[in-house]
């Protein structure tokens, strides 16, 4: 929650894990649903979100109001990931590989002795080179990677696809010129956590 609430004042808001409520809305989460939601539905969300309702202080969280719901997903993959990598290597492991739902964290080397080798997807709609499955690989000793992307994730209300990257501010899904956004880091918590952040912004941003 603590870095959660560091991206939100980073970006402006634009990162907020107060987006349960929102996402639940448009069909995103374990109930979907079909229609494009009602815009004074939205304004009645919009009224339960905003990370300035989170306040944590000495591993104590807090609401100021207690409708506001928590959705850590946009970090929780990757903070798992970090849990996993630190016990394997105080476990006295060094070359190590983990990956949970594509936020991966690596070191030392592979079974041929060789830098991991990780590829980086090209998204399914870019009409360049959309044969070629990678529109990069990445070769390094040690580091934590992280892609969001609204190609995966997404529903179809009355025919309109729209991705899951919801706008906090409006209440609506991102409309973006970008497809996907890898992060490298030294932590998959904070690869996941910008990705998504970065996400939410154009690609000039």
């Amino acid at each position: 929650v603590e870095s959660a609430l560091y991206l939100s004042k980073k970006t402006n808001g634009m990162f907020d894990a107060t987006v349960f409520d929102l996402l639940s809305l448009w069909g995103f989460g374990p109930n979907p649903k079909s229609g494009i939601p009602e815009k004074k539905n939205i304004d009645s969300i919009l009224t339960l979100t905003g990370y300035e309702n989170i306040i944590c202080i000495n591993r104590i969280l807090m609401k100021k109001n207690r409708k506001v719901k928590l959705d850590l997903n946009a970090i929780a993959k990757g903070y798992g990931v970090d849990v996993i990598f630190d016990f394997l290597r105080t476990s006295g492991f060094e070359n190590i590989f983990v990956e949970i739902g594509g936020e991966v964290k690596f070191s030392g080397y592979n079974f041929r002795n060789e830098n991991w080798s990780v590829g980086l997807e090209n998204p399914i709609s870019n009409q360049i080179d959309k044969q070629i499955p990678f529109f990069g690989v990445l070769k390094n000793e040690g580091c934590a990677i992280a892609t969001s992307a609204n190609y995966r994730n997404f529903v179809d209300l009355d025919g309109t696809i729209l991705g899951h990257t919801i706008n906090p501010k409006s209440g609506f899904p991102i409309q973006t010129n970008v497809l996907s956004v890898t992060v490298i880091s030294k932590t998959c918590m904070e690869s996941d956590g910008w990705a998504t952040a970065l996400m939410t912004m154009s690609y000039e941003q």
